[in-house]
């Protein structure tokens, strides 16, 4: 064939090497030099920067691992300042007594019997057993008023519902859970006095932001698909509630308020430390922690452990049938 006839062919441009390719990035808008030095830690996530093949793109992934290594050094120096600035190291200074130390332990393991049931030296009243069923009827009053309140704020506080009226809800919850159980305890002393009333406004009160909360975000999160059927069916707010809402997150809601009982169960016990022998377990442990008494200490934290066992193991297996 005539070079004359020979079909002209385009000019094939020879592949770059590797080194060129490796800095073969490009822009495709204009960009700063505070976002290429931002993109060269952290990657571009927005697709301002074009590569011309995967070796290039892979040899400019984001430097991470400096991004980890600054945050862990700085975490470092503030732990190190924290424990500076509080004396953690005075604490070595008193040397240990492991012979009480031993002893100590040794009784704690050796519970009194007599202190537990309440017989003996001790009254029926001053018993472990008693202030552990006191602590109990305390948690169950407080968790089932701070539940049955708690519906309706959680009803009110889902965007899902009720719109941008349910800010109105959602901040009073949050300010109802800015207050720790304790706190609150010291608020309704003044009111009350150190009285079993005082601990059931305690968790009834703190229950409400939390477990309100708790109701808004399950029905949020749910499908809630019978709203769409009452909407084409004319029904009004009370009727969609009633037949749509309800029947769905029943099962959420009330596993929601087993798991709040559960820790009730536990704060119950840190309450009564505040209100003396009316409010259960809490101030029998703190007596017997100011008297060095092991024994009945010993006793006391063997009688929450079978209480918060018994508890739980009952919450899950009731949990279990309402799923």
């Amino acid at each position: 064939m005539n070079d004359e006839n020979r079909i002209p062919t385009p000019e094939q441009s020879p592949k770059p090497a590797l080194d060129d390719r490796a800095n073969s990035g490009a822009y495709t808008k204009k960009v700063s030099g505070f976002k290429k030095f931002l993109f060269f830690f952290t990657g571009d996530k927005q697709g301002i920067t074009h590569y011309k093949d995967p070796v290039s793109a892979y040899q400019a992934r984001p430097k991470m691992w400096l991004v980890n290594l600054v945050a862990f050094l700085l975490f470092l120096g503030l732990l190190v300042y924290m424990c500076y600035h509080t004396k953690i190291t005075h604490a070595f200074d008193t040397p240990v007594n492991w012979a009480n130390v031993r002893e100590h332990v040794h009784d704690f393991f050796t519970p009194d019997w007599s202190h537990f049931w309440g017989y003996g030296d001790w009254e029926y009243t001053e018993g472990v057993f008693h202030n552990l069923l006191t602590t109990l009827g305390i948690t169950v009053v407080g968790t089932l008023i701070g539940f049955i309140l708690a519906i309706p704020f959680g009803l009110f506080a889902s965007h899902r519902l009720f719109g941008r009226w349910a800010y109105i809800s959602e901040i009073l919850l949050i300010t109802i859970r800015t207050f720790p159980e304790l706190l609150l305890a010291l608020f309704f002393v003044n009111l009350t006095g150190l009285t079993w009333v005082t601990a059931i406004l305690c968790l009834s009160i703190h229950s409400i932001g939390m477990v309100g909360k708790l109701f808004s975000d399950q029905l949020d999160e749910s499908d809630l698909l019978g709203l769409e059927a009452m909407d084409a069916q004319g029904a009004n707010g009370l009727q969609r509630i009633h037949l749509a809402v309800v029947p769905e997150v029943t099962p959420a809601f009330l596993s929601v308020g087993l798991y709040r009982f559960d820790i009730n169960l536990r704060t119950a016990t840190m309450i009564g430390l505040v209100l003396n022998d009316s409010a259960g377990i809490g101030y029998v442990i703190l007596l017997d922690m100011a008297k060095n008494n092991y024994h009945c200490l010993g006793a006391d934290t063997l009688g929450i452990i079978i209480l918060i066992i018994l508890v739980d193991l009952f919450s899950s297996w009731l949990r279990k049938k309402l799923v």
